[in-house]
């Protein structure tokens, strides 16, 4: 087996990737969840285009509506685990690819 796939397979097993995927599935099937979700998207959005045209007190505002939704959110007792598991697998993948692309810089310059 290829590396690539080997390190995917390890990837797809691992116990906390398994749940996450649990989760996200029950997640995308909860209407009120995805209702939160969507206000969040909403949010986000506002958020960058008023930073981009400098509205600040726009801004300040969309911030504290966007903190309140995302407590509303975590109120769901599986979105705290989910968003916990979101963050911990997103630090392994990025320390993953750190890891990977300093073996192929130190192979590229040894050889």
């Amino acid at each position: 087996m290829k590396t690539k796939n080997k390190i995917i397979e390890n990837i797809n097993n691992n116990e906390k990737v398994i749940r996450y995927k649990e989760l996200e599935q029950i997640i995308n099937n909860n209407e009120k969840i995805q209702v939160h979700l969507n206000k969040i998207k909403a949010i986000q959005k506002e958020i960058v285009h008023a930073e981009a045209l400098g509205k600040l007190e726009k801004l300040k505002q969309l911030k504290l509506e966007y903190n309140k939704m995302l407590d509303e959110i975590n109120r769901f007792p599986l979105m705290a685990e989910y968003m916990d598991l979101q963050e911990e697998i997103n630090d392994f993948l990025q320390n993953l690819k750190e890891m990977l692309e300093i073996g192929i810089n130190s192979d590229l310059t040894t050889k």
